[in-house]
């Protein structure tokens, strides 16, 4: 029985750690998906001149699960409220708003601000990539250490 919770302390301290991996390498596909979502938009608005409802709905299936329910819950179930659990209030609320600015402007102009937020996403993507490789797959190891740690200790 002391055994069985020794392991299952281990396990917690296992999980805790491989958390901080999982949360950064779906902070990192979330921008990864947005950055696709700025080139498909920049492609369809330029070619086929769909409305951007369209086609969200015509590459859902091109993006990962989290993004793709904020997708479906903010954009076109215009649910506002919705939040992706990765991302902190600001990167949400740049998010959100460039959302909002989706389809106020003519096609050049449309297709302009994408440019500059792919941009500035793609900076924000290097600078996430860059904490994941530290600090997400620090967490595993970590987590592997220190479940090995409190094993010892216990037994």
């Amino acid at each position: 029985m002391k055994l069985f919770f020794i392991l299952l302390i281990c396990g917690a301290v296992f999980y805790i750690g491989y958390s901080f991996s999982i949360y950064y390498k779906k902070k990192l596909i979330i921008y990864c998906d947005l950055i696709k979502l700025c080139e498909i938009l920049q492609s369809e608005i330029k070619f086929n001149k769909n409305t951007i409802y369209q086609i969200i709905l015509n590459n859902l299936n091109c993006f990962s699960n989290e993004f793709k329910q904020f997708l479906i819950n903010y954009y076109i179930n215009n649910n506002n409220n919705y939040n992706l659990i990765y991302l902190n209030s600001s990167e949400l609320k740049t998010i959100k708003n460039f959302f909002d600015s989706l389809g106020k402007y003519d096609v050049e102009g449309e297709i302009a601000q994408i440019k500059n937020q792919q941009i500035i996403l793609a900076l924000k993507k290097d600078e996430v990539a860059i904490k994941n490789q530290k600090i997400g797959q620090l967490g595993t190891k970590l987590g592997v250490l220190c479940a090995l740690l409190v094993f010892i200790v216990l037994v």
